[in-house]
């Protein structure tokens, strides 16, 4: 099943106008060292994405770019506030990460 993956613009899910999507590398940490996993993500836009991915657990790494004075971007599960995957401080580092198990 595609787990669609949305950049918003606040914690309620707002689509992002502020934040985009500069690159999406998906790790496999089932593997040591962790691996890339090739092909993926599909489908990337500068507000989101989509993963299909087999049975595993994924380290999900993002690296946004931002407009000036953006303080703090969130990513969603399809926007849907009820699930959130991160919170990325911007005016820190424009990167951010979360982990994805796949049962």
């Amino acid at each position: 099943m595609p787990i669609k993956v949305k950049l918003c613009e606040d914690d309620k899910g707002s689509p992002a106008k502020s934040f985009d999507f500069n690159g999406v590398t998906i790790y496999d940490t089932a593997k040591s060292p962790a691996q890339v996993v090739s092909g993926q993500p599909t489908g990337l836009t500068k507000t989101g994405f989509t993963l299909l991915l087999p049975v595993g657990i994924y380290d999900v790494v993002m690296i946004l770019d931002h407009v000036p004075n953006a303080q703090v971007a969130y990513v969603f599960e399809d926007c849907d506030k009820a699930n959130p995957l991160a919170r990325i401080l911007v005016f820190v580092t424009p990167t951010g990460s979360f982990y994805l198990k796949v049962a």
